[in-house]
């Protein structure tokens, strides 16, 4: 984490949790000096102390971050009633406190314990799961939520918050819901081709928005543009200093935005195959990218936690908007006519209404892998590392479903709903696509290529107007198509 000073000094005003005075050394020096310490939320300040002992408050010495630590009791090493902060990242840059007492150790080492967004999530959890065992409730579903707060410049963080952890309801909205859904359906899947695409692991595969061409992100560093139906290639492009990790296809097909590890947005012009902008705004790698409607704006996500928004018309470098409220990568962004959906690690699904300047946060008490709309709009499919699907209501927040029986094992799986809203798609660590019937939630289909794959089914694509899906694994793009009777109840 970064500060300049002005941030430094302003985060350490203001009434602190723990405070005073202890000796305090990195791991590779030998000698200790006395700090004052001011502990902060999850914020460890500490400032000089002079020959004469008075504290220097005009701004702090240094600060420590506590996530991702450890509190280890070091009287052995380190001389008596004395304690350390280790990094499970970052081993080498332990710092060693000592205090004058027992008590004020321990004083210390409790409150230091406690400090991280880390620990206080798992209590939230442990205690949601403890209430909902008594009463059946999620005690955060029904969170009251914000009633148009508009804003000019920035986000508000968590103007809406509902969670979703084990919690499940049959409410007249779900019922509702399903029998707009329900429909009596008969469905065959025909594997139609394998496709290697040769630009190593196929990263993300996705249809052009009419349906005609896709495109593929390798981890070669190039676009592929093709015609999928006849597996021939259309163009290469080639620009990125890293993998490429995702792409999307401007609404008339002449541009393709993509985004890479190497932190940079690029637009291609389809035709001549040339970068025509590049944005190097984000800080991390870019996971994740798409156009709006229009084609006028591009959405990232990055593993630096922001969501940006880059003007595609204008000659400007800089994003128009940041939106800075995830506390952990970015693993999706999808974009509708007036929402952005942001997917991340930190378990929380992000819906900005961009007409009234509205955040709304669902937390699904895992990371999330992947979030997207349903074709309708009502409706959230959540992907998360817990190996659950969750399908959210988007208005109210109430859990509708969950699909289960694929396998994660850590990677950021896409899932999405078919032309029809009414199958459930997922990738799959075994390297099925995964198929559940939306109303049911059972399975109906684990689809596979022409042969056995020891890679994962990861990325996914629908077709724009009909069921045919695309899905990488490994380097090569599978394809599929349906056929579809239909009898409504």
């Amino acid at each position: 984490m970064r500060f300049n000073d002005r941030e430094l000094a302003e985060a350490s005003f203001g009434p602190a949790d723990l405070e005073g005075r202890l000796n305090h050394k990195r791991a590779h020096k030998s000698v200790f000096k006395e700090k004052w310490f001011k502990l902060r939320y999850n914020l460890l300040f500490y400032f000089n102390i002079n020959d004469l002992g008075h504290i220097d408050r005009r701004q702090p010495a240094g600060v420590i971050v506590l996530e991702n630590y450890s509190i280890n009791i070091d009287n052995s090493s380190e001389g008596a009633f004395a304690f350390s902060i280790s990094f499970r990242d970052e081993l080498e840059k332990r710092h060693v406190l000592s205090g004058r007492s027992e008590s004020q150790v321990e004083q210390w080492v409790n409150a230091l314990k406690q400090a991280s967004y880390e620990y206080w999530r798992s209590r939230l959890i442990m205690l949601q799961e403890r209430l909902c065992k008594k009463t059946g409730k999620d005690p955060l579903l029904m969170y009251p939520r914000n009633q148009g707060v508009v804003r000019d410049e920035a986000w508000e963080p968590a103007t809406s918050f509902r969670s979703h952890v084990r919690s499940f309801t049959t409410t007249s909205l779900y019922v509702s819901y399903l029998k707009k859904k329900r429909r009596k359906m008969n469905i065959e899947y025909k594997f139609e081709k394998e496709i290697d695409c040769k630009q190593g692991a196929v990263r993300s595969v996705r249809f052009s928005v009419d349906g005609s061409y896709c495109v593929t992100c390798g981890s070669d560093r190039k676009l592929k543009l093709w015609n999928p139906y006849k597996s021939v290639t259309l163009k290469t492009y080639g620009g990125h200093g890293d993998e490429v990790m995702d792409a999307s296809a401007s609404c008339d097909s002449s541009q393709i935005v993509s985004c890479g590890l190497d932190k940079s947005v690029i637009v291609w012009d389809v035709a001549t195959g040339t970068p025509v902008r590049r944005f190097r705004g984000h800080a991390g790698p870019v996971t994740t990218v798409r156009f709006n409607e229009e084609s006028s704006m591009i959405v990232s996500g990055s593993r630096d936690n922001s969501v940006m928004c880059w003007d595609g018309r204008s000659k400007a470098q800089e994003a128009v908007q940041s939106l800075n409220d995830a506390k952990d990568s970015i693993s999706s962004v999808r974009v509708s006519d007036h929402e952005i959906l942001s997917g991340s690690f930190d378990g929380k699904a992000r819906t900005y209404d961009i007409r009234v300047g509205e955040l709304c946060e669902d937390y699904m008490g895992d990371a999330i892998t992947c979030a997207s709309f349903t074709r309708d709009g009502q409706c959230l499919v959540v992907s998360c590392a817990n190996d659950v699907i969750r399908l959210i209501d988007k208005d109210s927040g109430e859990l509708l479903g969950e699909f289960t029986g694929h396998t994660g094992k850590d990677l950021c799986l896409e899932s999405i709903v078919d032309c029809q809203d009414t199958r459930i798609l997922s990738g799959s660590a075994d390297g099925n696509l995964w198929i559940w019937d939306l109303v049911s939630q059972q399975v109906v289909a684990k689809l596979s290529g022409s042969k056995p794959t020891k890679h994962p089914t990861v990325s996914i694509s629908v077709h724009p107007q009909k069921n045919c899906f695309l899905a990488s694994n490994g380097s090569n793009v599978l394809m599929w198509s349906t056929q579809t009777h239909t009898d409504n109840e």
